[in-house]
C-alpha cells in the first residue's frame, strides 16, 4: 500500500532536471503530489524543473520511500503537506487492448499517480509484479491519492 511522505530536495546531481527526467532515471516508482517552493505549492508536471530545497510530496510504496530518502534528500515532517487520503479502487479488466500487457507498461504511476497493489484472478490473489500480464476478467486493485485532474 502506498504512503505519502515529504522530502527536502538536496540532491546536487538532480537539481535543474525535470520531473519527467527524474522519473525516467529513478530506480523506484513514485508519484509527485505537489512541490512546495518557498511559500508556493506547485502542481507537478513532467516539465517542472527541480530547484534546491524544493519540498517534494511523494506517494510511493514503503520500500520506495527508503530509496527516495537516499536519492532526493531528508524527509520533512509537515502534517499540512502530507495531509492526503489514500484511496483504493478495483478495476475489472474487460478491454482487450490491455490484456496481455505487463502492468509495468501501463504507466499507472507515471500517468495517473496510482499504484497497482493486487491482482485477483479466478479468486486467487496475486502480487502486482512489474512483469505480470493482465487477463480479461482480472480485478486490478490500485491505490493512490485522489486528484481533481
Amino acid at each position: 500500500m502506498p504512503v505519502i511522505r515529504a522530502y527536502k530536495f538536496t540532491a546536487d546531481s538532480l537539481i535543474g532536471k525535470s520531473l519527467g527526467d527524474l522519473e525516467k532515471e529513478s530506480n523506484f516508482r513514485f508519484a509527485v503530489q505537489g512541490i512546495k517552493r518557498g511559500d508556493t505549492l506547485i502542481e507537478p508536471e513532467p516539465g517542472t524543473v527541480t530547484e534546491r530545497d524544493d519540498i517534494f510530496i511523494l506517494v510511493a510504496k514503503v520500500q520506495d520511500h527508503e530509496k527516495a530518502r537516499e536519492i532526493l534528500g531528508p524527509e520533512v515532517l509537515n502534517q499540512e503537506l502530507i495531509d492526503y487520503t489514500i484511496d483504493s479502487w478495483d478495476i475489472v479488466i474487460t478491454n482487450d487492448e490491455v490484456t496481455g500487457i505487463p502492468i509495468g507498461e501501463l504507466g499507472l504511476t507515471r500517468q495517473y499517480g496510482c499504484f497497482p497493489t493486487e491482482i485477483i484472478r479466478s479468486q486467487i490473489h496475486l502480487p502486482p509484479e512489474f512483469q505480470t500480464t493482465l487477463a480479461k476478467g482480472d480485478t486490478l486493485r490500485i491505490s493512490g491519492a485522489p486528484t481533481t485532474k
